[in-house]
């Protein structure tokens, strides 16, 4: 598992949790893979039961939209 800790300053992945998180976000990592490869959306792999969100959802809809854009850039199976 890792965290990404963001800010005006820019992002930062580490495996050290600090305080309570505004969002998280639950995947195996084969499902992980295939969202950052653009196989599949965020949207999708929710609406599919591979991922589990808990938190803020306003976040985690930012998040999904930024992996989203990401994936629009790669093909799609």
């Amino acid at each position: 598992s890792f965290v990404v800790h963001t800010g005006a300053e820019g992002s930062k992945v580490t495996s050290e949790v600090v305080g309570r998180p505004d969002v998280e976000v639950i995947v195996s990592a084969e499902t992980w893979n295939e969202i950052a490869a653009g196989a599949i959306s965020p949207l999708e792999a929710f609406g599919r039961g591979l991922m589990r969100v808990r938190g803020d959802v306003n976040v985690a809809w930012k998040v999904a939209r930024k992996l989203g854009d990401k994936a629009a850039g790669s093909s799609r199976r």
